[in-house]
């Protein structure tokens, strides 16, 4: 394995089996986690991903299994809300969760990031409300150490409308900028969550949705977390959703990339659209997609602030294409 694949997929994936299209029951998927927290790629292996509702079940999982890893590292997603008022409900009650289960577990469960959608009918426009909704979530989580110390935003549905993803990034970034470290004693800083597909081909962003996305993003110094459809490596047809499915290559390669600031958006869209493996290559001292590099040094940095990980419901695709590809041994 080339030295500068390890930074690259290092915890790339929150393993996501209880959502489509796996869909699978908690205690199947919490054995699937164990299996690949001991295997030999659990270096690419990162948090488990779990809603609200099954937060104590897994809880009950984690004290009775002997093989959990300790800490036990959670993502957790939160309900979805119609209104603001719903949204406050909804991180009041998740906290709570969080405060029973972390102090009443007999082993270490550590939930370090919340993915919390936007409600429904917020005003995309109307930065005050999106600033209201981000003010609340900073402020609750960071009101406790046993709770998130990052939040995921996430745009509810399928539209894929860039002037809301840039408006969230803009609210997101304006947030951070604004808070005072001396009065954050257990919050990080927040991130948008950005949905790359699903089971039907209508809940795949086009390109240039992720091009916008992904830029706007990185311009403003917004952490990326990305979601779905992310199974593959490479970008590619998919017969089974009848649509082209994104390829985690292609997003976290052109999402590094273009952090250096050396290409503009048209070759970020070259790379996202790219369907041959053969541009991507590792080496001993970088990552590259045709003439565009990165030193293996800067990969860990840039992963661990802008591109920070991908969910998905199946870790042993990803390590089977990589296997395929001769990038992993």
């Amino acid at each position: 394995m080339k030295k500068s694949l390890q930074p690259f997929l290092s915890g790339i994936i929150d393993y996501a089996g209880l959502y489509p299209p796996a869909s699978l029951d908690l205690q199947d998927s919490f054995k699937k986690y164990l299996e690949h927290a001991h295997s030999k790629e659990s270096w690419i292996l990162s948090k488990f991903v779990v809603g609200t509702s099954l937060l104590s079940d897994l809880s009950d999982l984690i004290n009775d299994t002997n093989e959990s890893p300790n800490p036990f590292l959670i993502t957790l997603v939160a309900a979805p809300s119609a209104t603001i008022d719903e949204f406050k409900s909804v991180l009041n009650n998740t906290t709570a969760q969080i405060r029973e289960v972390v102090n009443s577990s007999e082993k270490s469960i550590h939930i370090p990031t919340l993915e919390i959608k936007l409600p429904s009918g917020i005003d995309y426009k109307n930065l005050s409300e999106l600033s209201e909704v981000i003010d609340f979530t900073v402020h609750q989580l960071n009101s406790s150490a046993i709770f998130p110390n990052q939040a995921f935003f996430e745009i509810p549905g399928f539209e894929f409308a860039s002037q809301k993803a840039i408006a969230l990034t803009q609210a997101i970034s304006n947030h951070n900028y604004g808070l005072k470290p001396e009065s954050l004693d257990n919050y990080e800083s927040s991130g948008f969550k950005v949905r790359c597909g699903g089971v039907e081909a209508f809940q795949f962003p086009p390109v240039e949705y992720l091009v916008e996305t992904i830029s706007t993003a990185i311009k403003s110094n917004v952490p990326l977390k990305f979601t779905a459809g992310l199974h593959h490596p490479v970008r590619h047809y998919n017969e089974s959703v009848s649509t082209k499915m994104h390829g985690f290559l292609n997003v976290f390669g052109g999402t590094i990339l273009y952090n250096r600031k050396t290409m503009d958006d048209s070759v970020l869209a070259d790379i996202l659209s790219d369907e041959n493996p053969n541009n991507f290559s590792f080496s001993e001292t970088g990552f590259s997609w045709k003439n565009h590099s990165v030193k293996t040094q800067e990969i860990h940095t840039l992963r661990a602030f802008s591109a920070t990980s991908f969910g998905s419901c199946s870790f042993d695709e990803p390590v089977e294409d990589l296997q395929e590809l001769t990038l992993l041994n």
